[in-house]
């Protein structure tokens, strides 16, 4: 008889942990193993085929339901004593509210269920789960050792103010009384950089923390052009969430330089948020219409139709992040990817053997990183060719889906 997984996320519509839910929902949906897979998020009519049952749309859509849902609590306790999982697989709750963790909790008390949380952002380590103080616009890891973190609710440091800091840090010291709890027995982080952090907090030991790469489901992307059609505009490349911390300004100030090296060149900026119309009067205001080009939100086909035009991928997050899938999607599709010399980013282009780093928050080094990339392009897409056949094994599906298979038998 096959023993149950019941697999726990916010969502699987969108990117980053959202894009790595589904794809670990279609790794271990079309393997066969001794293990059955159920997923319990909210609806998404796009994937509906990987949804087992739904949590409510906008749960009780109120102030206080975001610190604590009832009918995300009860939706998933009556799923849980339903099914009777042997295993409980976390990967995403933020948006759900520590409900989820009291539902866990309630029916781990009854049983032997062992439950593992795929770690996608600092929530361990940060109220806020950036890592990051928005109010003083700097890296922050402040309260990594703190088991109940009060500091944001001195420092109101979430991104956006008063109401969505004092939130925050509720919903994080009730979340702190459940793992407190021993909720959770096992973590995954994406990179070694999160694990090392993981560990700052006393009741995690280095034996219950476990390094899973996050996968890619296409791995057979053919080769593109070696060289520079001078003919052709260069295509740098940005893609992904226009917010502050992701730092397009540092972008957009290199690509300045850059034009003035009279190198034909465009800067394609894909992707929404809330940041978007002061990137767009910073394009004005440096006369660069005609070099930028904006472009929305693209579904995930279209995107690497898009990104395949392009050269050089750029990414300078004054964040840390945590694992950046930028860099491995970018060598996937051909694109040299250039990132900020710290965190999640370094790691991967390190992990890769391809790519380019500059200094942290430099739009000068970052300039001259993308003028030699220009100049010496060929050099570095044999280096992402030579990545993408040697090196990316260590993310494609059945090696995550091995991983995966391993660490629920150890558990």
């Amino acid at each position: 008889m096959s023993k149950l997984i019941v697999h726990i996320g916010e969502s699987i519509t969108g990117g980053g942990a959202q894009s790595v839910l589904r794809s670990t929902m279609e790794i271990l949906k079309k393997n066969e193993s001794i293990y059955e897979h159920k997923l319990i998020c909210r609806a998404s009519p796009s994937n509906e085929e990987l949804i087992d049952k739904t949590f409510p749309v906008k749960g009780d859509s109120s102030f206080f339901s975001n610190l604590f849902s009832y009918s995300n609590y009860r939706k998933l306790k009556r799923y849980l004593y339903k099914t009777k999982p042997a295993i409980i697989h976390i990967h995403h709750y933020a948006n759900l509210s520590p409900s989820i963790l009291f539902s866990i909790y309630r029916y781990k008390k009854h049983t032997q269920v062992r439950v593992v949380h795929s770690v996608h952002t600092f929530e361990y380590l940060c109220s806020h789960h950036a890592a990051f103080d928005y109010k003083k616009n700097v890296k922050c890891l402040d309260c990594s050792k703190k088991n109940f973190k009060v500091k944001i609710f001195m420092r109101i440091c979430g991104p956006k103010g008063f109401f969505h800091s004092y939130g925050k840090g509720i919903s994080s010291l009730i979340a702190s009384l459940f793992l407190r709890l021993k909720v959770v027995d096992f973590w995954t982080t994406p990179s070694n950089f999160l694990r090392t952090k993981m560990l700052n907090q006393r009741h995690i030991d280095e034996g219950r923390v476990f390094v899973l790469r996050n996968p890619i489901l296409d791995s057979s992307i053919g080769k593109k052009n070696k060289k520079v059609d001078k003919n052709k505009a260069f295509r740098f490349v940005y893609f992904g969430r226009f917010s502050e911390e992701k730092n397009i300004d540092c972008i957009i100030k290199a690509f300045n330089e850059v034009v003035k090296e009279n190198i034909k060149c465009k800067l394609m900026l894909i992707g929404k948020g809330n940041y978007k119309q002061k990137i767009k009067k910073m394009v004005v205001d440096l006369d660069l219409i005609d070099n930028i080009e904006f472009i929305e939100f693209l579904p995930k086909k279209d995107l690497e139709k898009e990104l395949r035009k392009c050269d050089v991928s750029l990414l300078s997050s004054k964040c840390y992040e945590t694992a950046s899938m930028v860099v491995v999607e970018s060598i996937q599709l051909g694109l040299v990817p250039i990132v900020s010399n710290h965190g999640g980013m370094k790691e991967m282009v390190e992990c890769c053997n391809a790519g380019i780093k500059f200094s942290d928050g430099d739009y000068i080094d970052l300039s001259s990183k993308m003028i030699e990339s220009y100049n010496n392009y060929e050099h570095y897409l044999d280096e992402v060719e030579k990545s993408k056949r040697e090196n990316l094994r260590q993310f494609n599906e059945s090696r995550y889906f091995k991983s995966l298979i391993d660490l629920y038998s150890k558990i």
